[in-house]
C-alpha cells in the first residue's frame, strides 16, 4: 500500500487535518500567506499527521476526533517549523528537491516563517476542548530536546579534537590535512581524489563551507569533515 492509498483508506479525516492546517496558517499579510503557500505546495509524504490518523483509529473505538485532528495537523507544523530552522543552520540550497525559503528570501524570513508554523502548531495544541497536558507536555518536550539537538550537533562540530579526526579517518586510505587557505587547499584538491577531506570551518577568506561547496561541484562522493581550532 502507498501513501496515496493510506490517503484514501483516511478519506474525510485525512481531508479535515489537511483543511485544519491550511485554515491555522491563514493571515492577513499576504507576502506570508504566499510563503506558506509556497511550502505547503511542496509539502513532502506528510507522515506525522498519517500515523497520528492511523494509531488514532487502531487504537480508538470512536473514531477520529477533533482533538486528533487537531494534533495531527500540529505536528505537521511543528515538523515544517523545524525544517525551515535547520535549513538556516545547515545553510541548505535545496529542500525536497526545490530552492528553500532561506535560499529564496534569506536566514530571516526563514526563521520568522518557522517560528510562526511553530505558534501556530501550538495553538492547535492548546485548542483543544478536552485540555490534555499530557499531550502539552509530549510536544514541550519534543520541542526542547529538538532545540537541545541542534545545539550539540553544533557543539560536535566545533568541538572536535584532533585526535578524535585521526581515530575517524584511520581506516580510509588518503588522509589529506586542510589547515590552511581555502583557495590554497582547492588548488591542491583539483590535482588528485580523495575518500576523505578534513576542513576547518574557517580557511583563511574562504569558509569550510565554501570550499566544500565548489569541491561538491565536481565530485559529490568526497565525504567531508569540519573542525575549528577555537
Amino acid at each position: 500500500m502507498d501513501i496515496k492509498s493510506v490517503r484514501e483508506y483516511l478519506g474525510s479525516d485525512w481531508a479535515s487535518v489537511q483543511e485544519r492546517i491550511n485554515h491555522s496558517l491563514m493571515s492577513d499579510i499576504a507576502l506570508l500567506n504566499a510563503t506558506n503557500g509556497s511550502i505547503l505546495s511542496n509539502a513532502g509524504k506528510q507522515m506525522r499527521p498519517l500515523l497520528a490518523l492511523l494509531v488514532a483509529r487502531a487504537c480508538s473505538g470512536a473514531g477520529i476526533t477533533e482533538a486528533t485532528v487537531r494534533y495531527a495537523a500540529a505536528s505537521e507544523l511543528l515538523h515544517n517549523a523545524t525544517l525551515l530552522h535547520d535549513d538556516v543552520a545547515d545553510n541548505s540550497d535545496q529542500r525536497r528537491g526545490v530552492p528553500t525559503i532561506m535560499s529564496l528570501m534569506g536566514p530571516s524570513v526563514s526563521v520568522l516563517v518557522g517560528d510562526y508554523w511553530l505558534v501556530k502548531a501550538m495553538e492547535l495544541i492548546l485548542g483543544t476542548s478536552d485540555g490534555d497536558h499530557q499531550v502539552i507536555k509530549i510536544f514541550s518536550k519534543t520541542l526542547s530536546d529538538l532545540a537541545e539537538g541542534e545545539m550539540l550537533q553544533l557543539q560536535n562540530l566545533r568541538g572536535l579534537l584532533a585526535a578524535e579526526l585521526t581515530q575517524m579517518v584511520h581506516h580510509t586510505s588518503h588522509q589529506i590535512d586542510a589547515f590552511s587557505s581555502g583557495q590554497v587547499f582547492l588548488d591542491h584538491w583539483e590535482a588528485g581524489r580523495y575518500d576523505i577531506i578534513i576542513l576547518d570551518i574557517f580557511m583563511g577568506g574562504l569558509t569550510g563551507v565554501d570550499v566544500a561547496k565548489q569541491i561538491r561541484l565536481t565530485d559529490s562522493n568526497v565525504k567531508l569533515v569540519f573542525c575549528s581550532r577555537s
